[in-house]
């Protein structure tokens, strides 16, 4: 009768705690004030099931977003594990902001079954520079900068060379080692790249973690931020540190044996199966190590039509027609490929003659930024027209780089054109 009497207040509490489980959503944040030079952290518990489809996040740029999840309430009943509430999944973006102002990042939605919950939205407001605790709102009792060693959770700086030409491309990436889980992560202070032209590589919205053996010690591994770097300058440039702050998942020492509550609470049951009992997630900031890259000044005697391409490239020179007449436009087409500082050169502009009218060119950019370089085409076309009849001549255009291969000047000629315009 007893056994009976459990049961039935059992089912009773499973029936009222089920009646009340709905879906719902929270959006909260790290802070509410950021310099432009920081970046922030918006969460969005996700309680239920269902689509999470998140705001547009205008006025600002995601570097990373993160999920994790948390489970409801376990229970025994007859021996036997029984998991009782809704899960709780969580979607942490790291922004960093565009401009200074106030702004209002719009809520997130749940969607199931055809029905939709919102969010609270949240106001952001972006200062210059950087504010250290000015207006933040420290929220989810994250602990304090202790608990991780600089050997447990570091950032490194890592480039493809160290000695380069001045124009040369080469590949800087920052990467975060780590012996605990990754809650969350943001970027407070970017490398200035001071000496460079930087050209950012697109990186997943989610940090892709992988594993990697360093001395024999395993590691979590995330790429933060990869870029193409272009020297402008000869001598010994550094390339200077970022500053990143995580959120890290690490195991709390023990409770003290003297109570019997902390003692059943600190049965291996509550810390090994479901992984968030003794559990504590800790906020650090680390920096990477600078690095310095020995610039070499090019080598002179370079041509007159070399304005600063460095790589290895091809040039080609078409027109759509060599005979037309007055006032019937001629388009020429420029041609340029390979791979290099494509983005930082462009061919001469060629020497027309008076009775060809130029317009402005116009100029198509094909290039991909990948980690093992910038490559592609860019495609310029000249509007020409011919404003009296007669025999008139297009000079060959030229286009010189550098070339990295034969460590020379090479130069290579288009074609010359000759045109004819009838009245």
């Amino acid at each position: 009768m007893k056994t009976k009497f459990i049961l039935y207040i059992v089912f009773i509490f499973f029936t009222i705690t089920q009646s009340k489980a709905q879906n719902s959503i929270t959006a909260t944040t790290d802070r509410t004030t950021v310099g432009t030079n920081e970046s922030l952290n918006i969460s969005f518990a996700c309680t239920g099931e269902g689509n999470f489809s998140p705001p547009s996040f205008q006025n600002f740029n995601v570097l990373g977003q993160t999920q994790s999840q948390s489970g409801g309430m376990t229970m025994i009943i007859n021996g036997k594990l029984v998991q009782q509430g809704e899960n709780t999944t969580t979607f942490t973006y790291t922004l960093t902001p565009q401009s200074v102002g106030t702004f209002t990042i719009d809520a997130g939605v749940l969607t199931s079954g055809g029905k939709s919950v919102k969010s609270n939205s949240i106001t952001i407001t972006v200062i210059q520079g950087s504010t250290k605790g000015a207006g933040n709102a420290q929220q989810g009792g994250k602990g304090q900068d202790e608990g991780l060693g600089a050997d447990d959770l570091f950032v490194r700086a890592e480039v493809n060379k160290t000695n380069v030409y001045k124009g040369e491309e080469l590949c800087v990436t920052f990467k975060v080692y780590s012996k605990a889980s990754l809650v969350s992560y943001g970027v407070n202070k970017m490398s200035s790249m001071n000496g460079f032209w930087a050209q950012d590589i697109d990186l997943p919205r989610q940090l892709s973690l992988g594993k990697e053996n360093i001395n024999g010690v395993q590691y979590i591994v995330g790429t933060l931020k990869q870029s193409l770097i272009y020297p402008q300058r000869a001598g010994v440039l550094e390339i200077d540190p970022i500053e990143c702050e995580f959120v890290a998942r690490v195991q709390s020492a023990r409770r003290q044996q003297n109570n019997p509550f902390d003692q059943f609470f600190n049965d291996p049951f509550f810390s090994d199966p479901f992984g968030s009992f003794g559990m504590r997630d800790v906020k650090v900031t680390r920096s990477s190590n600078p690095i310095n890259i020995t610039v070499n000044e090019l080598p002179a005697g370079a041509p007159e039509s070399f304005k600063g391409a460095v790589g290895r490239f091809n040039f080609e020179t078409s027109v759509d027609k060599t005979e037309t007449k007055t006032n019937d436009p001629i388009t020429l087409k420029l041609k340029l490929s390979g791979s290099g500082n494509l983005k930082l050169t462009d061919p001469a502009t060629p020497e027309f003659p008076k009775e060809l009218e130029a317009y402005d060119p116009k100029t198509v950019d094909n290039t991909k930024i990948l980690a093992s370089g910038m490559t592609g085409s860019k495609n310029t076309e000249y509007l020409l027209i011919p404003r009296h009849s007669g025999e008139y001549k297009i000079p060959a255009s030229e286009f010189s780089y550098f070339d990295l291969d034969k460590k020379q000047y090479v130069t290579i000629k288009g074609k010359e054109y000759k045109i004819t315009v009838g009245k």
